[in-house]
Parts: C-alpha cells; structure tokens; sequence
C-alpha cells in the first residue's frame, strides 16, 4: 500500500479573537535522545490578550500537548505530539494502538539511516504520550472516501486507499504509521477554552513510531490546522512565527503575529517554495572560509532534529576540526577531550543578511565519542535545516504570502518573557513516574567530556522522566514514496 514520506507537526492554537495565538515552551536540548512527558499548562499572557501553552524541544524535537474529542463525562484525552512546520498532517496514537519495532513494521524501500541518525529505543512505547479513545467522544466522525476533506471536493480521491478512509504514513528510517482518517474538535492545552473544530486528523492504530505528529506545513488538499484557524476566525493570516530564549530554555510560537521585541534588525524576508518549505540560501561559510558562494535551496524544517547538508559542506567543517570520517556512522568523530575553538562559526547569508551559528552546537556526544551530527545528503535527497540550525534564530513562516523570515534573536529583551514562562514550565517538564519512560542519556554513559562540548551539547541535565525521541520526521513532504512492506 502506498504510503508518503510527510514532515510535518502541527501545533493547534486558539484564542477568541482575530490577533494572533501564542504558545509558550521550555527548549530541552540535554538529553541526546530523549524528550519530556508534558503534564501541566502555562496561563494566558494577560499583556497580549494570546493562549499561552508550552511547547517543549527534547534534542531538538518540538513537543505540545493537545485535548481532543468530547465527551460528557469526562474530560478530552490528552496527548502529546510533535510539532513539525515540514508536514501537513495531525495523527495520534488510537486507545489501542499496537506498537512494532521498525524491523516488525516497515516501508520498503527507506534509506540505510545510520544509528547516529537513527536512535529510537527499542525498549520505547508508543502509549507512552497518551492516547485517543475515539469511540468515547460524541463529536469524532471518521471518514471515508470523499468525506476526508475539510470542504467539498478536497477530499483526496486519486487513491485507493484514501478512498477506504485508510490513514498511511512512512517516515526514511522505515517507520511506519498506519491506521483512519476522522474528524474532532482540538485544543493545544489542556484547559479547553478554544477549539479548533472539524479538524481532520489520522488516528494510528499501528506503527513504529514512539510519538504523534503536529503538522503545520502548507496544505492544499484540505484544511489543516494552521488553515483552520484563519477560517474559524482565531488568526487573520495563516503565519507563526517560533523563537528561542537561550538564557533560560524557553521559547514560544505565536500564530498570526511577529513580535519585534524578541529579535534584532530587520527579517530577512525570501520566497517560500509551496509544498516544501523550501527556501535561498547563499555564501556559505566556516568562518571566513567560503565553501559555497552560489545558491542552494534548502528546506526549513522543525521535524528535523538533525541537518541536513551536502558532503563538501560536512567535509570543510570536520577537516576543519582534524576530524576523522566514520563509515559506519556516515559521520566525522573527534575525541570529546579536544579543544574545540568556541569562536568557530558555520554562516549563511539569506538576501543580503549574513546568520551563523557556532559549530560546538552540532556536536554531538555518543559514549564519550563526539560526532559531527550533520546528516549526508545524499541519504535522503535534500538539504534541509533543521531544528539544531533553526533554534539560533527567529523565524516566521507565512503561507499566505509564501514567504519565509528569519532575524537574529534579541536575547536582552526576552527576560521578562522567560522569567514569566520559566517556574510554571520547569514544573510541566517533569513527568509522572507512572507515566514516563526514562531511557540514559550518552552523557551518562561515558565518561567526562570536555567542559566546553558539554556545554555546546547541554548533556549534563540528564535525569528527567523521558523517552526516545523519533528523530527522523525530518525527510520533505512527497520526497519517497514507500511501500509497505
């Protein structure tokens, strides 16, 4: 049965009137492979009149907590999803929902993604982030055939199995999520105050993946939830923009609205391809080392947890760091005990504005062997930046005007914002003992590494309820098509 590659994950977000919704979320970046189970909500910013939840990053996955359905005696379910500006689809993990390892259930086809890249835990559940009792809520409809769209005639009828009403997802390690389509009323929190109505989502009864998926990408075929909130009157643009404070790991994602205050200088504003989020980028650089003056399309991808890049770019940077290539790993690894010059920048220029980020921060450390953790991409096709590149800056997305903005963030001005986010979202990080699976990170594994590498990669903050977070969301929109296997 064929089934698409997809990248996105969706953040639902309501407020009750026509400005803009914002999400508040604490950055996790420690644990290598992991990412928290979400338990408690931030309160409404009364300054901006927006819904405030958080949003979480585990190892650059983007995490938030949705309700859905209804049900007269008791309240929604609650799920945790990642959140994915690089797909289109909502889908969460059906009541009983039954969990295989990628070697039991599988496309055929999907690329040799090596264990650097490809590191869910075997011991993981697919429960673990809750689950949704559709036969419990009053208001869900699955769908069948024509009735899959949002509107009339958006339903996808060209295959045979949307025809069926049967939801199919395949991700590059092989990973599979099969189950049906329908449609309910959703909200990111969990204080049910606004929702977003009729959303049409996948409901997964089977799969080898350990979480859900948020997709807030472009969508033609129907009305997804970026879409469905301008229709139902929460925001007047289909547009959000997300942003980091790293002083205190907090973020937020405001749907509808850019806030000058949380970056410096102007937006680099540039065309949006439809349907990939892709975007220009030019001169690339190691310092002041040019590796690439030309430009290079690159998809701009939150549900990518690592990069993306072509092999010269990944050479410059690992020769440049008296790196060694790992074929096994596909990767340059050094001795975690190097001195690594913290001043070392990887730079790109979008228009006329030049952006970078240091090198430290795509290190990654595995049983006190640090590695360059810039996937190859002749691997899946694409350059993409993902997560790791993207937390530096401030980012907007507009999928009205088709256009991508990205500033430097304005860090002296988020103070008040992370001080006001912070005590309520480190009491939403811990999970439940009950309800979390907690997994060892590589920190923990190895010995001690170098003080400026841990501090590139945070992995000395191991210790919270987590479970493995699936990493490769990160191939673009219809770039494979699988088959089950």
């Amino acid at each position: 049965m064929p089934t698409f590659v997809s990248l996105l994950l969706q953040i639902l977000i309501f407020a009750n009137y026509i400005t803009c919704i914002a999400l508040d979320f604490k950055v996790h970046r420690p644990l290598r492979h992991s990412f928290p189970i979400l338990h408690s909500s931030i309160s409404p910013n009364t300054k901006r009149n927006d819904l405030v939840n958080p949003i979480y990053i585990q190892k650059n996955v983007y995490l938030a907590k949705l309700s859905i359905g209804s049900n007269e005696d008791q309240e929604p379910d609650t799920v945790v999803v990642s959140i994915d500006t690089g797909s289109l689809d909502l889908w969460v993990m059906a009541l009983d929902v039954q969990c295989y390892t990628v070697a039991q259930y599988h496309v055929d086809g999907a690329p040799n993604i090596p264990d650097l890249f490809n590191d869910l835990d075997l011991d993981y559940s697919c429960t673990a982030n809750g689950t949704f009792n559709y036969k419990n809520s009053k208001t869900f409809k699955q769908l069948k055939g024509e009735e899959k769209g949002n509107g009339e005639g958006e339903g996808d009828d060209d295959d045979d199995d949307d025809d069926e009403g049967v939801f199919q997802l395949g991700f590059a390690d092989g990973s599979v999520a099969t189950g049906i389509w329908g449609k309910d009323d959703v909200s990111l929190g969990t204080d049910n105050k606004t929702f977003v109505t009729g959303l049409k989502f996948g409901v997964v009864n089977a799969t080898s993946i350990d979480v859900g998926i948020l997709g807030i990408g472009y969508s033609t075929e129907y009305s997804n939830f970026p879409r469905l909130l301008k229709e139902q009157g929460h925001i007047d643009q289909v547009q959000y923009s997300i942003v980091f404070h790293h002083k205190n790991q907090v973020g937020s994602i405001e749907f509808g609205d850019i806030d000058e205050a949380k970056y410096d200088g102007n937006l680099a504003i540039t065309p949006m391809q439809k349907g990939n989020v892709g975007v220009h980028v030019h001169s690339i650089k190691i310092d002041e080392n040019l590796i690439q003056s030309k430009q290079e399309e690159i998809i701009v991808d939150t549900g990518s947890t690592f990069s993306t890049w072509p092999r010269s770019w990944i050479d410059e940077v690992g020769k440049t760091l008296n790196g060694t290539y790992n074929d096994d790993e596909s990767a340059y690894k050094f001795d975690c005990g190097t001195n690594f010059s913290s001043n070392l920048n990887f730079s790109f220029s979008v228009n006329s504005t030049q952006f970078s980020i240091p090198i430290l921060s795509l290190i990654d450390n595995v049983e006190n062997t640090c590695y360059l953790a810039v996937m190859d991409e002749s691997l899946i096709g694409g350059v993409i930046f993902g997560a790791d590149i993207l937390q530096h800056f401030y980012t907007v997305y507009n999928y009205d005007k088709y256009t991508f903005g990205i500033a430097k963030l304005n860090e002296e001005n988020q103070d008040e914002d992370e001080n006001d986010e912070e005590s309520e979202a480190t009491r939403s990080d811990t999970g439940d003992s009950d309800t979390s699976t907690t997994s060892q990170s590589s920190a923990q594994d190895g010995n001690e590494t170098s003080e400026k590498t841990d501090n590139a990669r945070n992995s000395n903050n191991a210790g919270h309820g987590v479970m493995y977070a699936y990493i490769m969301s990160m191939v673009p929109l219809s770039m494979y098509i699988f088959f089950l296997y």
